[in-house]
């Protein structure tokens, strides 16, 4: 059955990690567009870092950010779909993420809000340091409780496989919340029952197009329930294994443009 409707991630799918979106990626979702198929970017950065090369594509409808907690609807202006971890929970969090070795910060209201000091690790590459420079307040977790503002996601950077393991197995017995990652170098917590195939699933149900009609692309663990639910499942072959196992398709490496050839040559 023809795709009706393709939901694709940004970072390591058609994005390089560390790179830019290229203009021939820009161009190919341009014309998936064009063509009369519905595009949604589904990414697990907010909407405020969201590359400006895919917000301006002409007739884009719908985001999926922030691993799902939010479904924008680009016409109207305002989401039609939010899951939010509390703003108390989120504040409480906050507080136990302080260590010296690790970093966090809030993604909320489609905006990034972070700490006013970065740990030296965050200046090496693998990091976008310009993205956790946005939006700096002095005390996260007090902003976060005066606000009553609660969190599409809370980001935690890491440099230390040990570190980040430890974190992950303290934060499980926290209650209400989902763990994933985008990357060996960070942990990512949204609201229990938050994911991009949630928020996928949601979306389609509500334009009325069915499941054999959705293809998704992605490379990561917080895109393998987006994979699973779609109708034909791709990811680059530079993906994780995980990623990978899930996909129906697997395309030349996300470094060649692997998914955007595909697209160009057999959704188009």
């Amino acid at each position: 059955m023809a795709v009706r409707l393709l939901a694709v991630d940004l970072d390591g799918t058609i994005i390089p990690k560390g790179r830019v979106i290229s203009s021939e990626a820009t161009a190919v979702l341009q014309a998936l567009i064009d063509s009369g198929i519905i595009l949604v970017p589904a990414t697990g950065r907010c909407l405020e870092n969201v590359p400006d090369q895919i917000l301006g594509l002409k007739g884009l409808r719908y985001v999926i950010s922030s691993n799902g907690a939010v479904v924008m609807d680009m016409e109207r202006g305002k989401p039609v779909h939010r899951s939010l971890i509390p703003w108390r929970q989120t504040a409480s969090m906050l507080r136990m993420l302080t260590l010296d070795d690790a970093y966090s910060c809030v993604y909320a209201d489609n905006h990034i809000y972070n700490r006013k000091t970065l740990p030296e690790f965050m200046t090496r590459p693998d990091y976008l340091a310009g993205v956790f420079c946005k939006n700096t307040v002095d005390d996260l977790p007090r902003f976060i409780e005066e606000r009553r503002m609660g969190a599409e996601k809370i980001f935690i950077a890491v440099w230390e496989p040990e570190i980040r393991s430890m974190l992950r197995i303290k934060l499980m017995r926290r209650p209400g919340i989902i763990i994933s990652s985008s990357s060996v170098r960070n942990l990512e917590i949204n609201r229990l029952g938050t994911d991009k195939g949630v928020a996928l699933k949601y979306l389609v149900e509500r334009l009325g197009i069915g499941r054999s009609e959705v293809a998704a692309a992605g490379d990561n663990e917080n895109d393998l329930q987006m994979l699973r639910f779609a109708g034909t499942a791709i990811a680059p072959s530079d993906g994780m294994p995980e990623a990978k196992a899930e996909a129906a398709v697997i395309t030349e490496p996300c470094v060649d443009d692997g998914v955007v050839k595909y697209i160009r040559r057999y959704i188009l």
